[in-house]
């Protein structure tokens, strides 16, 4: 069976051919309600699948995977104040499995998130 190789749009050339760049696979263990330690530091996984360039400026930059972490520590609701961390997938060794979030806590986590994003649309 041949293996079919997902893509995205990332830019145009300057004489606006487009430029397509390979997605990669998901290769990290976390899904959505992980609570996972870095450094001593526990956050809740909020993302798993974000995907953006390794050089957002860059047209022809490749992509990269990446968790969007909540800081149990740091964190607050206040969409001002978020604290969330972008952590690139191929990292994913250095975060430790610790627990699972209650369904009522990533509710309000996913909710705060939302409140976030639309504060700044609105700016």
């Amino acid at each position: 069976m041949k293996k079919v190789l997902k893509k995205m749009l990332t830019g145009y050339t300057q004489t606006g051919k487009e430029v397509w760049k390979t997605i990669p696979e998901i290769c990290h263990p976390f899904v959505i309600g992980d609570i996972v330690e870095r450094t001593g530091e526990r956050f809740v996984v909020i993302e798993t699948d974000n995907i953006s360039k390794k050089y957002p400026y860059e047209t022809n930059s490749t992509l990269e995977r990446g968790l969007s972490l909540f800081s149990l520590e740091k964190g607050t609701y206040d969409p001002e104040k978020f604290w969330m961390l972008g952590f690139p997938q191929d990292s994913h060794t250095e975060l430790k499995l610790v627990g699972k979030a209650t369904p009522e806590l990533v509710s309000a986590i996913l909710e705060a998130q939302k409140a976030r994003e639309e504060y700044y649309a609105k700016r």
